[in-house]
């Protein structure tokens, strides 16, 4: 904006108030454009910020029409504010339900002799079980909508909503879809839910507690999301829920076989903890460094990450791409043969094709893909990243990353924002929880970026490494991330491996005419080939903006409030050339 006064005819701003798309479909006679429609919406996303959610709740919450009436049981855990959730029960459009309070030992601890008198008595003609805190109140469709889950979900056993929090307002928590590691630090999907029967019995032979039942229940293919808040929570003390979620954390690792420590963390909006899972320290990993020239850039990173290499049986393998300074070539000759190899790649900086001849060169069981531009803040990240790769359905580790100002870089990648992707929370400083403590726990998300990134070579190898011809400089570590997860593999990131990332510091931006029109080919072929998980992130909630900042506003208008499972992505690959 320059501040001059225009001298020709007055500008005319045309808003849609349902997006370019549905407004062509409701005025019915140019349905020809109605593709231009969606592809303008995609590109110009519009958002409100988040103190409007009374308002846009009120322009947009879906109507709801059903003649499903499958009884509902809802328990109620503790004994506080029981009849304010009675009441809002008693406004739901869902007829047919039954309740009780069962009184808490602790937070949510219960006694399931009580909770199975409750599943014999009253409720044994119930089709599916809600279960939350006392002192929830209930959305008027939420026992509704809930039912609606199941009778059109055949495939699922639970169901979870989103919710609203209290702040001197109303603040909506709009969820993803389920998030298995975020599930075990966070039991995010734990306030309100809804189990089928025959799940919830089987789970209350053992479960005490409502973090118990949420983690006895949940099978991440048979676990749905459903968009827009189901219910108001009660004050949680997230101090004294803290023990009851460690205890079923581990009673989850438990019954999954697998060895793992969990720790208190500091709490935010919901009690929090941290999951370290058993690590095999005889397995090797190969820190690989692309480099070209810049000798300082090099020495610094290599310096902050190697006390890591030591404590976690890894080496470091520097790929130098046509170097030509002095400094640069007489580093690589001083760097300790022992410690680091070198090896030499040659022609146009292409990263995806450098990484691949890394690959090819390396023979331990985990690589970790490493800028030049990157520096460790301490000791721990690489073991901490090692503590995630442990589960065997991850497929790839991604740390959190800062600029030299403290402000975050990377916090895992949402797909989507203007029809390509974004780093999350890009507007957060270090120490921020970030929407929905999501800085605070490990989560799950489409992509994390390849400037930190650890996973297995067999994994890579079965993928088919870094493509080279699609996306030579940008995106490969996306698309990466995609093929590992179109596999069943999960990707994570990590806010307790952090280290600071100068972006771009040795190779440059991509503003230069020839750069550019490279980057606009690389993104024509991620929206050509992903195009239909960028429109639809199981990770990033459809009622969340897609403008350039993630987790910072409300979508005008949603894009769906349709229960959703997290199912891998299918691809449609172009053929090489197009």
């Amino acid at each position: 904006m320059s501040g001059r006064n225009l001298v020709s005819e007055p500008l005319a701003f045309v808003a849609f108030d349902r997006g370019l798309e549905q407004t062509l479909a409701d005025l019915g006679r140019w349905d020809s454009e109605r593709l231009r429609g969606q592809l303008f919406d995609q590109l110009l996303p519009a958002s409100v910020p988040f103190h409007a959610y009374q308002g846009w709740k009120a322009r947009f919450w879906p109507a709801t029409q059903s003649d499903v009436s499958s009884e509902a049981a809802v328990v109620l855990i503790g004994d506080v504010r029981v009849d304010e959730s009675i009441e809002s029960l008693e406004a739901q459009r869902h007829a047919a339900w039954t309740a009780a309070s069962l009184p808490a030992q602790g937070f949510s601890q219960f006694d399931p002799r009580a909770a199975r008198e409750f599943v014999d008595g009253d409720s044994a003609n119930s089709e599916f079980f809600v279960f939350c805190l006392s002192g929830t109140i209930f959305a008027e469709d939420a026992l509704q909508r809930f039912a609606d889950v199941f009778a059109c979900e055949v495939d699922c056993d639970l169901v979870y909503g989103d919710v609203e929090v209290q702040g001197g307002a109303v603040w909506p928590l709009a969820f993803s879809a389920f998030d298995l590691e975020r599930a075990l630090e966070q039991a995010y999907g734990a306030y309100c839910f809804a189990v089928r029967r025959e799940r919830a019995l089987e789970a209350l032979r053992s479960a005490t507690s409502l973090y118990d039942i949420f983690l006895s229940c949940v099978k991440p293919d048979r676990t749905f999301h459903l968009p827009g808040s189901v219910a108001a929570l009660p004050r949680i003390d997230a101090s004294a829920a803290t023990a009851e979620l460690i205890a079923a954390s581990e009673a989850h690792f438990a019954r999954a076989g697998m060895d793992a420590n969990v720790e208190p963390r500091k709490a935010g909006l919901l009690p929090a903890v941290r999951v370290k899972r058993a690590v095999d320290w005889n397995e090797r990993t190969t820190i690989i460094i692309p480099n070209r020239n810049r000798a300082e850039l090099l020495k610094r990173c290599i310096e902050t990450v190697t006390p890591a290499v030591h404590e976690t049986n890894a080496r470091i393998l520097v790929v130098d791409n046509g170097s030509t300074e002095p400094e640069t070539l007489d580093y690589l000759e001083s760097l300790p043969a022992e410690e680091i190899d070198v090896i030499s790649v040659e022609g146009p900086f292409n990263f995806a094709a450098i990484n691949n001849a890394a690959v090819d060169c390396v023979d331990t069981e985990n690589i970790c893909f490493l800028n030049n531009d990157v520096q460790a803040l301490d000791d721990g990240w690489l073991a901490e990243l090692l503590w995630r790769l442990a589960a065997p359905d991850v497929g790839a580790v991604g740390a959190k990353l800062l600029w030299p100002n403290s402000v975050v870089q990377h916090g895992g990648v949402v797909l989507g924002t203007n029809f390509f992707a974004a780093h999350a929370f890009n507007d957060r400083m270090d120490g921020d929880p970030g929407y929905g403590d999501l800085l605070q726990v490990a989560h799950e998300c489409s992509a994390v970026t390849a400037a930190c990134l650890l996973m297995r070579k067999r994994d890579f190898l079965a993928v088919g490494g870094m493509d080279a011809i699609r996306f030579p400089i940008n995106f490969n570590d996306i698309d990466l991330c995609l093929k590992l997860r179109q596999l069943g593999k999960r990707i994570v990131f990590t806010p307790d491996a952090k280290l600071v990332h100068l972006e771009s510091a040795s190779r440059g931006r991509d503003s230069a005419p020839d750069r550019k029109a490279r980057f606009n080919r690389e993104l024509a072929m991620l929206r050509a080939k992903w195009g239909a998980v960028l429109l639809d992130d199981p990770y990033y909630s459809p009622l969340l903006g897609l403008d350039s900042a993630p987790f910072s506003a409300l979508a005008w208008p949603p894009r769906s409030w349709k229960a959703r499972a997290n199912l891998p992505p299918v691809p449609t690959v172009p053929p090489i050339g197009m």
